[in-house]
């Protein structure tokens, strides 16, 4: 079972930030569906010794590989906001680190043709290749200067 169309996976011509983020929150949504509806309901008919008529081979998606790729303590939202504070930081230098620290993940393609910029994420539904340009500013939480000036 794979529900992440439905929320609202995003591939473009050209993948930023946003759509970084709409994916990420996309899976985040599956891997909750999944595990509280039907995970929780196959351990709990498993527990009680009962059969899921029907559903014995009930085969569900399971991203929390993808999860841990994405959020988890080295993952990549961490590795942004690393390199958001770190001086000298750069969107290149972001992904050269996602891409050293997640060479063996099987969810980073190791595409030795993507620019500096660029890395690709096999997600659920789709690989989705994105462009790390302003992936830093636009994560970066600053005011506007209109907002300050009041």
């Amino acid at each position: 079972i794979s529900l992440v169309d439905m929320f609202g996976l995003e591939n473009f011509p050209v993948n930023r930030f946003e759509q970084f983020c709409i994916n990420y929150a996309s899976e985040m949504i599956q891997h909750r569906y999944l595990t509280d509806n039907f995970k929780t309901m196959t351990d709990e008919y498993a527990t009680e010794k009962l059969r899921l008529d029907g559903m014995d081979d009930l085969q569900m998606v399971d991203n929390s590989d993808l999860m841990e790729l994405l959020g988890g303590k080295i993952g990549i939202i961490v590795a942004l906001d690393e390199e958001c504070v770190r001086q000298g930081g750069s969107d290149s230098m972001f992904v050269y680190k996602v891409k050293v620290v997640h060479e063996m993940s099987s969810r980073m393609v190791n595409d030795r043709h993507h620019s500096a910029g660029i890395f690709s994420i096999r997600h659920s539904a789709d690989t989705i290749e994105y462009t790390a340009d302003e992936f830093m500013e636009r994560n970066s939480d600053q005011m506007t200067h209109d907002l300050v000036n009041l």
